[in-house]
């Protein structure tokens, strides 16, 4: 006879995780990663080949310590120097970047956009100017989102690009900069940006996409957008934008279920969260992880995801960010199959 499994308390079911959300530096030699510290969830570092059965295992840091409020999103700056986070105050929804130095434990983090009022709407970190940020603040109306370079060092800012009244979301490539508006039929329509003229790359129906483009991430080359699209389907599938001819080139795709690739942190903070994502500077193609929807539950299959969230004893590892791990394969939820390989899936 099977043995009936023993009931879960509610305290337990709505109670913290352990341990979740782990981001894996970019040397890929740490781990951070939040877990309870007095009630709230903090940030902590540990090395990847760390002990992870031990919560208190040698060099198992934590980098915050807020006492009010959980910490929900944080992520490594570039070159991995800093650790930085969002934090609001007291539930008032304007979010600042903090941001903690490695090098400097000791020293409390640091409020780089400490702005009243004004809330932090979307963070890009440009690998080819590693010591800066690209913010979106609604500085000079709360209804206006200007895009600014953020100095990690001194919290300088440098204006970019003015919001002339329908943007509602920015992206630098390399060597142009991109802009994301919606038309007054409920459309939206990519742009690239010179100077306040804009040139319209590619135009996507509101209906397939509600919430606007996701996720928004360039390719490695910086001269497209992998983006999701149900143009000439009934499918969303993970395509290709080209930013010179807005042309469309699939790169998955399910022959029955839509794929959900959410926009990998920091990219596009301002819209709702949910991965396609690559290890910087790896391949030209993306190591993808796919959301398969069903009719009755939803599930990702995660390329690489790191130890920490695997081992987590709420059962939260398959939907954690995809991240690498150094000579590890594949992960995927209980529910679907091994991927035979990055991009693709099977059910």
């Amino acid at each position: 006879m099977t043995t009936p499994p023993k009931p879960l308390a509610v305290e337990d079911f709505f109670g913290p995780p352990s341990r979740s959300r782990a981001v894996l530096s970019p040397e890929g030699a740490r781990v951070a990663y939040l877990a309870p510290w007095r009630e709230r969830l903090n940030v902590f570092v540990r090395d990847l080949d760390s002990d992870w059965d031990d919560p208190d295992a040698p060099g198992v840091r934590r980098v915050t310590s807020d006492t009010r409020r959980s910490i929900e999103s944080f992520f490594w700056s570039t070159d991995g120097r800093y650790l930085l986070f969002q934090q609001d105050a007291d539930g008032d929804e304007n979010w600042h970047l903090h941001r903690v130095d490695m090098a400097r434990p000791e020293e409390p983090p640091v409020d780089l956009t400490p702005y009243e009022g004004v809330r932090l709407l979307g963070t890009q970190l440009p690998p080819d100017r590693p010591g800066t940020a690209h913010v979106q603040l609604n500085m000079r109306r709360p209804d206006l989102i200007d895009l600014f370079e953020l100095d990690l060092d001194t919290g300088e800012l440098t204006g970019v690009a003015e919001n002339p009244g329908d943007v509602v979301g920015w992206l630098r490539a390399p060597d142009r900069l991109l802009a994301f508006t919606m038309e007054e039929g409920g459309d939206h329509v990519l742009s690239e940006w010179s100077g306040g003229d804009r040139r319209p790359i590619a135009r996507f129906s509101g209906t397939d996409a509600p919430f606007g483009l996701l996720p928004a991430a360039l390719t490695p080359d910086g001269e497209g957008l992998w983006t999701g699209s149900a143009r000439g389907s009934d499918r969303t599938r993970l395509v290709r934008v080209d930013l010179g001819t807005g042309a469309e080139t699939e790169v998955d795709s399910h022959p029955v279920f839509d794929l959900d690739t959410p926009a990998p942190r920091p990219i596009r903070a301002s819209r709702p969260r949910s991965s396609c994502t690559r290890a910087p500077g790896t391949s030209s193609e993306p190591a993808t992880s796919v959301r398969v929807r069903r009719s009755t539950r939803s599930t990702r299959t995660s390329p690489r995801c790191c130890p920490a969230s695997r081992n987590c004893p709420t059962g939260t590892w398959p939907t954690c960010p995809a991240t690498p791990r150094p000579g590890a394969g594949w992960w995927t939820s209980p529910t679907t199959a091994t991927p035979a390989s990055p991009g693709s899936t099977t059910t």
